[in-house]
C-alpha cells in the first residue's frame, strides 16, 4: 500500500494521501507557526493541547450534526439495522463510524436507545464492535498524509490498528464461549455503578491507567 514498489494500490493510497495533505497542511502550518516562538518543549506541548482540543471540538460538532440527521427515515434505518441481527449490527456500526470518524459519537447514538429499552444490550453489542472496526479508518487516513520512507511505517502502524480490531471482533464475537463475557461484564459494572459511582471511577482508572502502567513497568524490568 505504500512505497514505490506498491504498484496501483500504492498509487491510489498515495493520491489519497496527497489529497489529505493538501486539505490539512495549510491550517496545520498556520497553527505550528503561531506557537513556533515558544521556548523549548513548550511549543510541542501547546500543539498537543491544541490538537486534542480541536479533536474534541470536531467530535462534538459531528455529534450535533448527527442528532439533526438521525431523525425520520434515517433514524428508522438505524433502528432496523441494529435490530435485524449481529451481522447487520456490526456492518451498520462500522459504516456509520467510517462516516463520522468517531466511535465515541457512534456509540453515543445507541446509548439512549439502550437506556430507554428500545434495544437490548445483546442487540447493541454487535453495533459497538462494528464501531471499533470503523474507527480504524482514522488511522488509515492519517497514514495517507505521509510520503517517502515514512509512508511505509505509517501504513504499518495503521494496519496494526485495523487488524487488531478486526481480529478482536472475530475472536471475541466469533467464539461462543467468549461472546458472553463483555455482556456479563457490562451488566455487572452497570449494576455496581448505579449503586456507587466509585466502581465506575475505579474501573476507568484501573483499566486505562493502572493496568497499562503496570504492564509497561513489567516490560521494562523483565
Amino acid at each position: 500500500m505504500s512505497g514505490s514498489d506498491g504498484g496501483p494500490v500504492a498509487a491510489i493510497f498515495g493520491g489519497l494521501g496527497n489529497a489529505v495533505t493538501a486539505v490539512t497542511d495549510p491550517l496545520g502550518d498556520l497553527i505550528i507557526s503561531a506557537f513556533s516562538s515558544l521556548p523549548g518543549a513548550w511549543g510541542g506541548i501547546t500543539l498537543i493541547i491544541v490538537g486534542i482540543g480541536l479533536i474534541l471540538a470536531v467530535i462534538s460538532f459531528i455529534g450535533k450534526l448527527l442528532k439533526v440527521v438521525m431523525v425520520g427515515r434515517a433514524k428508522k434505518v438505524l433502528h432496523n439495522a441494529i435490530g435485524r441481527g449481529p451481522i447487520s449490527g456490526i456492518t451498520s456500526g462500522t459504516l456509520i463510524t467510517v462516516m463520522v470518524q468517531s466511535s465515541t459519537t457512534t456509540t453515543a447514538l445507541v446509548v439512549p436507545l439502550a437506556g430507554s429499552g428500545t434495544f437490548s444490550l445483546k442487540q447493541v453489542y454487535p453495533f459497538t464492535l462494528g464501531a471499533n472496526v470503523g474507527t480504524t479508518l482514522t488511522a488509515l487516513i492519517a497514514a495517507f498524509a505521509f510520503s517517502g520512507p515514512e509512508s511505509y511505517f505509517a501504513m504499518q502502524a495503521a494496519m496494526v490498528h485495523v487488524l487488531y480490531n478486526v481480529f478482536a471482533l472475530l475472536v471475541i464475537f466469533g467464539l461462543p464461549f467468549l461472546r458472553w463475557i463483555p455482556l456479563w461484564g457490562a451488566a455487572t459494572l452497570a449494576k455496581l455503578g448505579a449503586e456507587n459511582k466509585l466502581w465506575v471511577a475505579g474501573w476507568v482508572l484501573g483499566v486505562f491507567l493502572v493496568l497499562p502502567a503496570t504492564l509497561i513497568v513489567l516490560t521494562v524490568l523483565l
